[in-house]
C-alpha cells in the first residue's frame, strides 16, 4: 500500500516470533495481485485492476502488469537496526497451494 496512515492500515504487520505463511497470486493477463496472512486475504496488498484510494494507485497510474520473470525472496526495511526473517518451505505453483 501507499504510505500513509489509511494504506498502511489496510496492510498487516507480520507477527514476532512465530512463523507466517505469506501466499502471493499474480496473474499478469488480468494485471492483478493478491496477497494472503495465515489464509487471510490483505486488503492493502491486493491489486484488482480498480484504482482504490491509498491501495493501488501507485501501481495502476502506469502501464505496469505483473510478470512473472524472477522470484527474489527478502526483505526491504525503511528504519535502523538489524532484522533476520527466515524462509521455509517456499512453493510455486499454477494455483494456490494453501498454508
Amino acid at each position: 500500500p501507499e504510505q500513509s496512515p489509511s494504506g498502511v492500515a489496510l496492510s498487516l504487520p507480520l507477527a514476532t516470533n512465530r512463523w507466517s505463511c505469506v501466499e502471493f497470486m499474480v496473474d499478469g493477463a488480468q494485471g492483478r495481485l493478491n496477497t494472503w496472512v495465515d489464509g487471510t486475504a490483505v486488503t492493502g496488498l491486493t491489486v484488482d485492476g480498480t484504482p482504490t484510494h491509498d491501495i493501488d494507485g501507485q501501481w495502476l497510474n502506469r502501464t505496469w502488469r505483473p510478470q512473472l520473470t524472477d522470484l527474489r525472496l527478502g526483505w526491504e526495511s525503511y528504519g535502523e537496526g538489524a532484522d533476520t526473517l527466515w524462509f521455509d518451505d517456499v512453493a510455486v505453483g499454477p494455483s494456490r497451494i494453501g498454508c
